[in-house]
Order: structure tokens, then C-alpha cells, then sequence
């Protein structure tokens, strides 16, 4: 924080103090800044933002944050901890655009530069830099937890996770992009879907959504070759599916002489079943734990579906179908299993099977759908229509606001533009993602299976997800306590199918959890 009057004054502001309405303004050419007392937004040239922290008067001075007004003035802010020194200085006539990510192969240190220059020379604003910060996946949400916190975070940041940080949280940050993205045609197109579903969750339109093809989610996928030397025909019930997984372990379809084969490997994360919940899903018809009906909320842990599909897990596991160390399986590990050819099923996205399939030099066979029986409606793959999201910094300036949208703009473009170059094309798809399943690398008969796939997926009905949607209105201090009580239920869940307890110990256990106070409390809230 700093005096606001000699902060202004050396910025080259008058500025004025109204005592009535508690607020300050400073002018300058093309610049006007209003400051409230106690008021954590700012006003630049009548444009509202949330400031870091709010204008309070200490020894009859009105402090301002010193950041965010340089900032906004064009001024690098650096902090010199050794001196304790704040130097001020001006930036250059090439203003930097700090775009942030996580690496991949097409956008590491070696490879992103052709991207860079594309995009610079197509970004229309010589006064900008692109700068693509591609940072390791391994701490890439603790990077970008740190240049927020310290207050210097790029001006376009992609988050994995936007239920990362609660609404309010990310609001005081981020920029409401609502004023700006209606100049970006191309932009608001693709994006739409996700768009309208991001705004559900936080809100506000504070991101820019990475798109997502929303019948793309984890689902069964199966060896071709296992079903082709037995003599199987896909399976379209969960008991089809579960005489093919005990024929593919009893049969030694890899022909090596040895009953080492399992029918089905996975992999358990984030306090769910995680690439086995699609178990879940078929046996309650719902891709989301929570469903709203007649304003009511389920919780689909608490149904007999979910007992049922925990029974079904076990029977694979007690007779020795079910990968043994799924619980410890890592999602490279059970991918790397998979494509050894030790198990017969796995579940993954279409764009991971396509590229699996490419790897194992033989068909995988992608499922449309599975049901729970004969009468039931059949579930298949289904996520949201986005894949994470950018959010601007406050920080940024218009010119930095209206380069990161040409960005994004010329990234869509590109992305979709089949007369660009192959790798450059790649590398966009990977930062704004698409709506369609991006099968590039894969051959012209995988390309025309797996689009039958994606046509007949669309014709099954699918339900609302509810999940990140709720969870977001909850604080940190709820959160922690949704995430123990969903540890609990996933290690219950775990021991079940493992046979460690039995499934009237699983009973015991849902009839304790609605009784738990915390769990009346988070499902009240929800």
C-alpha cells in the first residue's frame, strides 16, 4: 500500500479527494482513476476492477494498492527484497503478453517458437510481445498459485481445475470478460457451449473456456483383437460385458500359454473411482454424483444403484478379472499395462484410445454405450463442454486485455484451419482445445470408426452435470470438509470391492454418513 496523493502525483495525475462521497479521482490524458474509501474496486476509465486489497486511510493518508495502480499505468513493479526497495519503472515500448500453460510435446522449450511467431505475427498490435510461459505439468498449479499470490500473474492463465478457487476468490483477480468477448465472433462462437456452463459455475464470464467434446468422457474401451480370437461380439449390458471380461481372463487371448491375463485394468483419483467410475454411472443411468430433481438434490453414493455396481467391481476382483493393483495404479501405469496387451478393457477418452491404438499397431474398439440391464436407458460417455479455462489478470492493460483476445480469436482459427501446417494446427488444438474428438494422428479407418462412434453417442439422451456446479458455491473451509468426507467414502468404496468389508458394512457405513452432522451440513449447502 502506498499514499495515494504522492503515488498519483508521481504517476503525472491530479488528483482530487471528495470527503462527502469518501472517494478519490486522478486524471491524466486518456486516464481516469476513482478510488472509494474501504471499497476493494477501482474504477479505470470507467471500467470496474477488484483491487488486491482495499483503499483504507491510516494517519489521516488514504493508502491505495501501489501494484496495481503503476501497473495500470504502464509500469513494471519490481520488488527487491534484499533492500527492501520497490522500484517503479517504465515499460518499454513493447509491451509483454504473458500467456501461461502447461508444457506438452508440441509446446515445450524446443518446439513452441514456430507457435510464437505465428501468433506475433498475427496478433495485429506491434506494441505487443508474445511470451508462451510452457511450465512443467509436475508443479504447474503451485507456479501459478505463487505469481498470484505475489501478484504477478500472466495476463492470460490457463487453469486445469476452475473449481480450483471458490467464485469470489477468482473474481477478485480475474477479469469479467462479459464487455469484451461480444467483439470476437469466432471466439464466442466456439466457446458458446462451454461458456454457458463456466458462467453457471462461477457466476460471472471470468474465464475463457478450453473446449471440450462433451460425448468425449472416460469409457470402456476394448481390445479388438481379444474379441476377434474368441469370437465375442461387443458388449452392449454390463452382464456382456462381464461373460467378455471373464473369457478374456480364462482364455489366454494373447496366446503366450500362460493364464496371465485380466479383463479389465484402471485406475482410482481425486477421491473417486475415477477411470472405473463409469461402472457408477452405467448402474445409476447418471454421469454426475448429484442430480437435482423438482429442486431437490440425490446423492447417488447413497442409492441401491451405486451398492449394485460396487458388487458387480467385487465379482471382478474375487474371481480375478479385475486388475489387481488398480488401486495403485497410476493413469500412465494402467495405460502402459493396457497397451502390453495384459489386460482386455480399459476406459480413456477417444483421442487417448486413437493414439493407443496407434501404439499397440491393432484395433481398440471405443463403446457407445453399456446398460445395467436389458430395460434400462443405456449411459455412455459424457464430460463437460470444457477442459479447464484461461482467466485475465487485472493487472493486464487494454492493450494487453484486447492482445490476449486477438490471441485466443487466432488460436480458434487456427485450430480449426485444415490448409495450416499440421504442427502448428496440433499445438493451437492443444491450448484451446475443440469441440469436436481430435483424432489427427490417426489413420483414415480409425478416423471413420471412431466418428460412427461420435455419431451414435449423440443419440443417447444425457443428464446435467451437477458436480463442479455445486461444489464451487461452497468455501475453503467447506470444501476441506466435502474432500475428507469424500476420501471416507472412496476408501469404503475401495474396500468392498477388494473384499476387505463387507457389503453390509457398506450399508452400516451410508446409514452413519447420513447421519453425520458434516454431511448434513455439505448436502444442505450443495
Amino acid at each position: 500500500m502506498a499514499p495515494a496523493m504522492q503515488l498519483l502525483d508521481f504517476l503525472g495525475y491530479e488528483a482530487k479527494w471528495d470527503e462527502k462521497g469518501k472517494e478519490l479521482t486522478a486524471v491524466k490524458p486518456n486516464l481516469n482513476l476513482k478510488f472509494t474509501l474501504h471499497a476493494a474496486t477501482a474504477f479505470i476509465n470507467d471500467i470496474s476492477y477488484t483491487m488486491p486489497k482495499e483503499a483504507v486511510i491510516i494517519d489521516n493518508t488514504l493508502y491505495i494498492p501501489l501494484r496495481f495502480t503503476a501497473v495500470h499505468n504502464n509500469k513494471n513493479v519490481l520488488w527487491n527484497s534484499k533492500n527492501n526497495v520497490v522500484l517503479i519503472e517504465s515499460i518499454a515500448s513493447s509491451l509483454p503478453l504473458r500467456l501461461m500453460v502447461p508444457a506438452t510435446d508440441q509446446l515445450n522449450e524446443n518446439n513452441k517458437q514456430p507457435l510464437v511467431d505465428y501468433l506475433n505475427n498475427n496478433l495485429n498490435n506491434d506494441s505487443l510481445n508474445l511470451d508462451l510461459m510452457a511450465l512443467s505439468k509436475d508443479n504447474y498449479r503451485e507456479k501459478m498459485m505463487v505469481m498470484i499470490a505475489a501478484g504477478d500473474p500472466a495476463h492470460l492463465t490457463y487453469m486445469p481445475d476452475v473449481s480450483l478457487f471458490t467464485p469470489d476468490i477468482l473474481e477478485s483477480f480475474a477479469i469479467d470478460l462479459e464487455q469484451y468477448v461480444a467483439s470476437y465472433p469466432l471466439l464466442q462462437k466456439q466457446t458458446s457451449e462451454a461458456a454457458s456452463e463456466l458462467k453457471g459455475i462461477l457466476r460471472k464470464n471470468l474465464t475463457l473456456p478450453k473446449t471440450a467434446p462433451t460425448i468425449d468422457g472416460v469409457f470402456p474401451v476394448i481390445n479388438q483383437n481379444w474379441l476377434d480370437i474368441l469370437g465375442l461380439a461387443e458388449p452392449t449390458t454390463i452382464d456382456e460385458l462381464y461373460t467378455v471380461l471373464k473369457l478374456f481372463s480364462e482364455n489366454d487371448p494373447d496366446g503366450n500359454g500362460k493364464k496371465d491375463d485380466y479383463g479389465l485394468t484402471g485406475y482410482i483419483y481425486d477421491n473417486t473411482l475415477g477411470s472405473l467410475a463409469w461402472v457408477e454411472h452405467v448402474f445409476t443411468g447418471a454421469v454426475s454424483r448429484y442430480e437435482l430433481k423438482d429442486g431437490k438434490l440425490i446423492d447417488y453414493v447413497l442409492s441401491t444403484d451405486t451398492r449394485d455396481a460396487l458388487l458387480w467391481l467385487n465379482k471382478l476382483y474375487t474371481e480375478g478379472l479385475l486388475d489387481p493393483e488398480f488401486a495403485v495404479r497410476t493413469p500412465e501405469a494402467a495405460l502402459q499395462a493396457f497397451q502390453h496387451n495384459k489386460f482386455g478393457v480399459t476406459a480413456m477418452k477417444l483421442q487417448d484410445a486413437a493414439n493407443a491404438e496407434l501404439a499397440m499397431k491393432h484395433p481398440l474398439t471405443p463403446l457407445v454405450s453399456l446398460k445395467s440391464s436389458a430395460g434400462r436407458q443405456a449411459v455412455t460417455a459424457q464430460q463437460s463442454a470444457f477442459d479447464g479455462a484461461y482467466y485475465m489478470s487485472k493487472f493486464s492493460r487494454k492493450e494487453q486485455i484486447d492482445g490476449a483476445l486477438t490471441l485466443m480469436e487466432k488460436l480458434h482459427e487456427l485450430a480449426e484451419d485444415k490448409t495450416e501446417d499440421t504442427v502448428l494446427r496440433i499445438a493451437a488444438r492443444e491450448l484451446v482445445g475443440s469441440n469436436e474428438v481430435i483424432l489427427d494422428h490417426a489413420s483414415q479407418a480409425t478416423k471413420k470408426r471412431y466418428n460412427e462412434i461420435v455419431a451414435s453417442r449423440k443419440q443417447i439422451p444425457t443428464k446435467p452435470l451437477y458436480e463442479q456446479q455445486l461444489y464451487t458455491g461452497l468455501d475453503n473451509k467447506q470444501r476441506a470438509i466435502l474432500s475428507e468426507l469424500n476420501s471416507e467414502i472412496l476408501k469404503q468404496k475401495v474396500k468392498v470391492i477388494m473384499g476387505a468389508s463387507s457389503i453390509d458394512e457398506w450399508d452400516q457405513f451410508i446409514k452413519n454418513l447420513q447421519q453425520s452432522e458434516d454431511y448434513k451440513t455439505i448436502t444442505k449447502l450443495l
